[in-house]
């Protein structure tokens, strides 16, 4: 009672990383437009013009399950398609971004050399003993570790530079999710907005501060009394 909770999170927060870490230059260019939206044309590129809401719908899950090691029986089996259907929309993807698909080939082959990698954070992520039972695994982990590492730590410092701030609204962080800040408002709308503007500016500008990069970490704000049914939080100007 007396409270609402405030949940500021990144947008598509692994693919930005994706783009700003591979230097892919036609991803780099999606983010860089706020007109353009990446699950739009990369199911356009698959389906074409006409393409349907559920055609979308594959064309964001490819978008997310490449990065982390998603492969073609998998999709298949999500969307009930032949194997080679799926194998080929995972091939476009990568046709269409070549320099994300190179980064994400190197990554997965450090394992295989006993190479580390290490985050901008100076986070390491070491492959220990490979095996064969192990290798594949460790390959998905090895894919994702750049884009998961550097987000998730995007997210504890700037909750860590934001806390004095919010303090003076009475507003407490109460959790950190991968790349969600969850806080804890008065029930106030003119604090919450206050607060909500003090949590985008700082998760939007710690990244420029770590990475070299034009690509804009976007934040996205909602609010509400459960977690898991908040609302969409548009800021006032």
């Amino acid at each position: 009672p007396g409270g609402r909770l405030v949940e500021a999170d990144y947008n598509t927060a692994e693919l930005r990383a994706l783009a700003a870490i591979s230097k892919d230059e036609a991803l780099t260019e999606i983010f860089l437009d706020d007109k353009r939206n990446l699950h739009d044309e990369v199911a356009i590129e698959m389906y074409g013009q006409g393409f349907t809401d559920f055609q979308r719908i594959r064309a964001k899950a490819i978008n997310f399950g490449i990065p982390y090691g998603r492969e073609a029986f998998s999709i298949a089996v999500e969307f009930d398609m032949p194997e080679e259907e799926a194998r080929e929309l995972i091939q476009k993807w990568f046709a269409r971004f070549p320099r994300a698909a190179e980064y994400l080939r190197w990554a997965r082959s450090r394992p295989m050399v006993g190479e580390p990698l290490i985050s901008v954070f100076g986070r390491k992520r070491r492959p220990g003993i490979v095996s064969l039972e192990r290798l594949h695994g460790l390959q998905n982990e090895f894919a994702n570790f750049g884009m998961q590492t550097i987000i998730s730590d995007f997210n504890l410092h700037s909750a860590m530079r934001m806390e004095k701030e919010l303090q003076e609204l009475d507003i407490k962080i109460v959790n950190l999710v991968h790349d969600s800040l969850i806080t804890e408002a008065p029930d106030d709308d003119a604090v919450i907005m206050d607060g909500a503007r003090i949590m985008k500016r700082y998760m939007e500008h710690t990244p420029t501060l770590w990475l070299d990069t034009s690509i804009t970490f976007k934040v996205d704000l909602k609010q509400g009394t459960h977690w898991g049914m908040l609302k969409k939080l548009k800021l006032e100007v």
